[in-house]
């Protein structure tokens, strides 16, 4: 049986794990498929993000397969 301090010293670290790569990249996916609409499209930041997240290996579409790439 664990103490209560091992206990949430066993939470903290699960916490600081955070979420992992394959998380990241659907967020990542995500975000890069909403911003690609017409609306948000004209803006700066958003068209650098874009250009950011194409993937030339694979005809400048997004897939997850391209961060195998990297």
């Amino acid at each position: 049986m664990c103490s209560p301090v091992e206990r949430r010293l066993a939470g903290l670290r699960e916490l600081l794990q955070g979420p992992g790569l394959e998380s990241l990249l659907d967020v990542l996916l995500c975000l890069y498929r909403e911003c690609s609409g017409a609306p948000l499209r004209r803006e700066r930041s958003v068209q650098q993000f874009l250009e950011w997240g194409e993937c030339p290996a694979l005809g400048g579409s997004v897939q997850r397969g391209c961060v195998a790439l990297l």
